[in-house]
């Protein structure tokens, strides 16, 4: 005779077997264990593609024989419903289910009871286990009418708690009656094999509805990322506000001692050049740090987002930065210019230089002044979708030398020879811009003008930081909307549990163990190595994309060492250094041919970066979340280089007309030779050089300007180490994931050895 699987339960006896009874390892071999393990491969293709590291092969699948085969066991208790059937699963949206728990869940179980119900009904010719009776028909219609009043008043609204109890108490009230019915010898009319496929149905069922909590963890976890990088973006603006007022005042401050300790600007020679050069150093950062606040403003020429806006769709960020740069549309340098008058003057020359430089460099061709229209016009219209109502660059500078480069603005020429020499620009140029506030110290802004510049900087600070708290609590109130997923805190968790405790005491044990092992572990094995896979995928295209970038930017490091000149014709002009005119020059051509070939660097870096950008935008492997982290890194660094480009581009200019001769009278003075660019001497533009060479090196003074060769470097990599270590930490955990889950199948692999045991003892005694 044959033993149906069916008439084996999990006895206290075969628990104690699990947990430490020995396990005969030579057991009989037994069809039922083909067939699951037949069910676990088909699922274990779903985790084999979680990573998306192996390839699916279709092999050939064969039946092994046996010299005497033993009579098979039916496998028909395996369930007729599946996790993919219920169709509402993928109906409702996290926000759908986030706005009530309850409720979603309960529409997931009573389309899967309703299912169930149908499998029950369903004849044996179908696929069913047994032709119905008239008594279960009866039976099932009752409860299917129960059922649906309950699933109608769901599409609806809620349910009353009573309602939520009396829906999931239905499986347990009808196998009760159901195993009620029995003949005259009190022998149960339906089959246990029939039964049992039902609770391993309502088991399929109360996974579907614990995974709801997966999408809206998804969800959850892309919003917490969003406002992630909301604050972000938030802080960097109100830092970038603070380090604006600092630098502001940086300008200014020489000015306002001086007026009060002298009345005039009496300084002469160095004194007065290092003065100068400290106001120039300042006025540069100032237009680094503006351009980087304002960038964000408008997507125009700009890789990154926009600042964000709160949860009532208002522009907070942007707005507090306008009140903020409104408050500065008064600072006077003198009775004719203002502070947005000298940004266009610096924002002209960048503009102006890094056309000529771009012409000279990738072109070997020179600008012509209709060239430099074109420059500064391009200027114009990335500046006007960025500007204020009270803080207008565009109409001021850039405008003037648009219309005509050689001409002045309030005395500050482009070219040299008062604007006369095309492509030989001033090399007094930001001497002369700060001479517009030195001239005469009593005209410029006062100390009680940028005392309202600190109340607005803290007024914007201030509704940027509220901002900030509101998308903490935002993320804060995802976290407890996750929290309120969890089974426990929901209505059917006490019915689940007592559901599960009848099917795994009342089932058959490989019933049991498919239903946990192919419904469940499974199915959680496969989210969370998809999980792992994901974040994996992710950390190493981010590694991979910054190192594209970091393979132009390998150079950097030695940028001290190239970006010199200024510092050498300072200390090395003596007659008794041998040979100092050739070396002087040898150095000129070195930093001539080291800032053209890192103007080529940025030119490829940048266009790997649009290269990238485009990549991101296509890459369907990227959660949303996941490509505007990606996107957001890849704008900051555009914008590095972009400044960069500027940096080098003002270094290139001077270095290239640089011209070094001897001295007419070499025993009357120390010096051995003069260096001149155009018609200006060297101590009138050695200053704005070594300005030029600092902020290409490190950003300047500090670092606080953007675009410095080392910063950047530095940065690439620290960032690329970040996303490599990340990878790590996601391989050590599938790691220990994997471990997890190879001490399941382990289990697995012990109770079935034991299930062979115990049918072969069973066989031989009914033998």
């Amino acid at each position: 005779m044959s033993i149906q699987p069916t008439s084996i339960s999990l006895t206290k006896n075969i628990t104690a077997a699990l947990a430490g009874e020995q396990v005969d390892a030579a057991a009989v071999y037994m069809p039922q264990a083909v067939f699951f393990f037949q069910q676990l491969d088909e699922k274990s293709k779903g985790l084999k593609r979680a990573l998306g590291l192996l390839e699916e092969v279709d092999l050939e699948k064969f039946i092994p024989s046996l010299e005497k085969s033993p009579t098979p066991i039916t496998t028909g208790t395996t369930s007729k419903i599946s996790a993919d059937g219920i169709e509402i699963v993928g109906e409702l949206s996290s926000e759908t289910i986030l706005a009530d728990p309850n409720k979603a869940a309960a529409q997931v179980f009573g389309e899967g009871l309703a299912d169930s119900f149908d499998d029950w009904l369903r004849l044996s010719e179908n696929g069913g286990i047994q032709d119905p009776t008239a008594i279960e028909e009866e039976i099932v219609t009752k409860y299917q009418t129960e059922l649906n009043t309950l699933r109608n008043k769901l599409k609806q609204q809620s349910l009353t708690d009573d309602e939520y109890t009396k829906l999931y108490a239905i499986p347990q009230n009808f196998v009760k009656e159901i195993e009620s019915l029995k003949n005259e010898n009190n022998v149960r009319l339906i089959p246990k094999s029939k039964v049992t496929n039902f609770w391993q149905n309502i088991m399929l069922t109360y996974n579907s509805v614990t995974s709801l909590s997966e999408p809206v963890a998804d969800a959850m976890n892309t919003t917490m990322t969003e406002y992630s990088l909301y604050i972000e973006r938030a802080t960097e603006a109100a830092k970038l506000i603070r380090e604006i007022t600092n630098t502001i005042k940086d300008i200014f401050n020489p000015v306002w001692d001086v007026r009060e300790q002298t009345g005039i600007f009496r300084l002469k020679g160095a004194e007065y050049n290092a003065l100068e050069g400290n106001m120039i150093q300042s006025l540069l950062s100032f237009a680094g740090l503006f351009r980087q606040l304002m960038s964000r403003t408008a997507t125009v020429d700009e890789i990154g987002a926009l600042y964000p806006k709160n949860d009532k769709n208002e522009d907070v960020i942007h707005t507090a930065i306008d009140d903020y740069v409104n408050s500065l549309a008064d600072l006077k340098a003198n009775e004719q210019v203002k502070l947005n008058g000298l940004l266009s003057l610096v924002y002209a020359y960048y503009a102006s230089t890094l056309g000529f430089a771009k012409k000279d460099v990738f072109n070997n061709a020179q600008a012509s002044f209709t060239d430099y229209t074109n420059f500064l016009n391009q200027e114009i219209q990335y500046w006007r979708p960025r500007e204020t109502s009270s803080f207008n660059i565009s109409n001021q500078a850039l405008r003037t030398f648009k219309n005509k480069p050689s001409a002045d603005y309030n005395g500050v020429y482009l070219f040299d020879n008062k604007g006369l020499a095309t492509n030989l620009f001033n090399p007094t140029f930001f001497f002369d811009v700060v001479s517009l506030m030195t001239a005469d110290p009593t005209k410029t802004m006062s100390r009680q003008d940028y005392n309202k510049v600190i109340t607005a900087s803290e007024s914007s600070i201030q509704k940027i930081n509220q901002a900030i708290t509101a998308w903490e609590l935002a993320i804060a109130e995802c976290g407890t909307k996750k929290a309120k997923l969890e089974p426990s805190s929901l209505n059917y968790f006490n019915a689940m549990v007592e559901a599960k405790k009848t099917f795994v005491e009342t089932s058959p044990i490989q019933m049991v163990y498919s239903s946990l092992m192919l419904d469940k572990y499974l199915p959680n094995q496969q989210y969370i190595l998809e999980t792992l896979g994901s974040q994996m995928t992710f950390s190493n295209k981010a590694a991979r994309y910054l190192n594209d970038i970091i393979a132009h930017a390998v150079s950097f490091q030695t940028a001290n060492v190239y970006y010199s000149l200024g510092m050498y014709l300072r200390q090395m002009n003596q007659q008794e250094f041998p040979e100092v005119i050739s070396r002087a020059n040898d150095t000129v051509k070195k930093e001539i041919d080291r800032s053209r070939a890192d103007l080529f660097h940025c030119k490829k870096a940048i266009e790997k970066i649009k290269e990238l950008v485009t990549s991101i935008n296509a890459d369907t492997e990227l959660t949303s979340s996941q490509r505007a982290e990606l996107l957001e890194t890849l704008a900051s660094y555009a914008f590095e280089f972009e400044n960069l480009y500027h940096n080098l581009s003002n270094v290139y200019v001077m270095v290239s007309k640089v011209q070094i001769s001897g001295v007419s009278m070499p025993d009357e003075v120390d010096e051995a030779f003069t260096a001149k660019i155009g018609s200006k001497e060297f101590d009138t533009w050695i200053q704005q050089l070594t300005t030029f060479e600092s902020a290409v090196i490190e950003g300047g003074r500090n670092g606080v300007m953007p675009g410095g060769e080392q910063q950047v470097l530095q940065s690439l990599e620290s960032k690329q180490q970040d996303y490599t270590s990340f990878n790590q930490n996601q391989q050590l955990a599938l790691q220990m994931e994997s471990a997890a889950i190879q001490q399941e199948w382990t289990m697995v692999a012990a109770a079935l050895a034991l299930m062979n045991q115990i049918f072969a003892k069973l066989i031989r005694r009914f033998k």
